[in-house]
């Protein structure tokens, strides 16, 4: 495996670790009545700080929103990451929600995604790739070796 690939694959699950610590909190919640959606947002706060405070060691420059992402100068790379996609299926404890963080670099005009890792923690898998080489999935908890994924082909000539 590439050991940028690697490295940032480590830190993003160092940044979400208690992912799933917290999503089975919220399992247990469901029964009891308290207030899950403010439970997911610590979550997604933690996870906020745990990103700034893992991945501004190897990569300065953090981009939380599409928005950021078109107002501010990317010299020569960047991490775009989503904190949660699905946040409201956190909030219901269903599995289905996932962290994905985006490693792009400046080529000319144009920014490139060149790795991405997404992190399911409800259903146990992490899924990473670079760009033009392949992607991986593998059990997030597990010694299962990663298995290549097989990717439809596209003609791009037309």
């Amino acid at each position: 495996m590439d050991k940028s690939l690697d490295l940032f694959i480590k830190l993003v699950r160092e940044s979400t670790r208690f992912v799933n610590r917290d999503f089975f909190e919220l399992r247990t919640m469901q029964s009891s009545g308290k207030n899950t959606r403010q439970f997911a947002e610590k979550t997604c706060q933690k996870m906020l700080e745990c990103y700034n405070e893992s991945m501004t060691k190897y990569f300065p420059d953090l981009i939380f929103t599409v928005e950021d992402l078109q107002t501010k100068q990317i010299d020569k790379e960047a991490i775009l990451i989503n904190i949660l996609d699905g946040f409201d299926n956190l909030t219901k404890s269903l599995p289905y929600f996932a962290s994905v963080a985006t490693k792009l670099e400046k080529k000319g005009q144009n920014i490139l995604p060149k790795q991405s890792v997404m992190v399911m923690h409800g259903i146990n898998k992490i899924f990473y790739a670079i760009s033009g080489t392949g992607a991986w999935a593998e059990d997030l908890y597990g010694h299962v070796e990663a298995r290549r994924l097989r990717v439809a082909g596209y003609n791009a000539k037309n």
